[in-house]
């Protein structure tokens, strides 16, 4: 019974009045955190001189980045949006603007879109970029929707077969490469 109690006090409601977290606030120093804060900086300044060297600025090394992510000097890769590389970012925006294309009924362009996409992935693909296969085969998944609605049955079938190559658990892409294959009477394969 008082092991109940005890665990039961865990769980209580706080009973503080807002004006007693107000008083504990007013007891807190910022000037002194701030303090801490320029100290630790420091320290993290120091221990980065002691690796890299005297001379070592982090600045020069993204000055030194080149578009692909890649630096000439060192190992460094420009990472932005979730982690994704540069390159990857800009494909994820040339498929972005596809779709957009694709939502207007302008289908040229966005298979002119998918197709950029398509070209810069393939050598990140032979480079076994980790992110790239999942990008790519929703870019081809979404190119076999545009050939698709063009009534471009055995290219929505070879994209998809791409799309499915890249990510073999792609299921739009195995839904559509069903439904062209029905659509050009091969029925067998769509099962």
């Amino acid at each position: 019974m008082e092991e109940k109690k005890e665990e039961h006090k865990k769980f209580k409601r706080d009973t503080n009045t807002p004006s007693e977290y107000y008083k504990a606030w007013d007891k807190y120093d910022v000037d002194a955190e701030c303090e801490k804060v320029d100290q630790d900086t420091d320290t993290v300044k120091d221990a980065s001189k002691v690796m890299f060297g005297e001379n070592y600025d982090p600045r020069k090394e993204v000055a030194t980045t080149n578009r692909n992510g890649s630096s000439n000097n060192t190992n460094v890769e420009m990472l932005v949006k979730g982690g994704r590389g540069q390159g990857l970012f800009e494909i994820e925006q040339k498929k972005d603007q596809g779709n957009l294309c694709f939502r207007n009924n302008e289908y040229q362009k966005a298979v002119i879109l998918y197709h950029t996409c398509i070209d810069a992935l393939v050598p990140l693909l032979a480079e076994s970029h980790p992110q790239a296969p999942p990008l790519a085969s929703v870019v081809y998944s979404n190119l076999a929707l545009v050939r698709y609605k063009q009534k471009n049955y055995e290219d929505c079938v070879d994209q998809c077969s791409h799309a499915i190559e890249c990510d073999s658990k792609n299921a739009k892409a195995l839904f559509r490469r069903a439904q062209g294959w029905r659509r050009l009477n091969k029925v067998k394969k769509s099962k």
